[in-house]
C-alpha cells in the first residue's frame, strides 16, 4: 500500500546524525568500546542529558526522557511524537558528499556537461560495489 505524504501536512523528521560500529576494520577492544559508549548514550541519565541538552538533538529513544528547547527541536518532537512526521534519510558512503558533490558543483560551474556529470555519478556507484 502506498501512503500520499503531503508537505502542508507533515515535516520530515529525519534523523541528522547516524553512528555505526566497523565490522571490519577496528579490534575487538574498540568495538567493544564503542558498544560501551552507545549503552551509555542509551541507558545512562547523563549519557541521555547530554544527547539533548548538550548536542541539542531530539532524542532518538523512547526511553529518553528529555525534551529539546530550542523551538525548531521541540515543534519536530511534537510532531513526531503526534505522527506528523514523516522519514525521509538517506544511508550513503561516507564520502558521497564530497565526491558526488564535486562533480556536481563541476556541472552548476559550467566546467563538465551533463553527459560527463552522468559518467561520474555512475563511476561512484559502480565503484561501491
Amino acid at each position: 500500500m502506498i501512503q500520499m505524504i503531503f508537505v502542508n501536512n507533515q515535516i520530515q523528521g529525519s534523523p541528522s546524525k547516524q553512528v555505526m560500529i566497523d565490522g571490519e576494520v577496528v579490534s575487538d577492544k574498540e568495538r567493544a568500546a564503542a558498544k560501551e559508549f552507545l549503552n551509555w548514550i542509551v541507558y545512562s541519565e547523563i549519557g541521555q542529558q547530554m544527547l539533548v541538552k548538550t548536542c541539542n538533538l531530539i532524542p532518538p529513544f523512547q526511553n529518553n526522557p528529555y525534551e529539546p528547547a530550542d523551538p525548531l527541536s521541540r515543534d519536530i518532537y511534537e510532531r513526531v511524537q503526534s505522527g506528523e512526521a514523516f522519514n525521509a534519510s538517506a544511508i550513503v558512503p561516507n564520502d558521497h558528499w564530497s565526491v558526488l558533490g564535486a562533480a556536481m558543483q563541476k556541472y552548476l560551474a559550467s566546467r563538465c556537461d551533463r553527459e560527463e556529470l552522468k559518467e561520474t555519478i555512475q563511476k561512484y556507484w559502480d565503484e561501491q560495489e
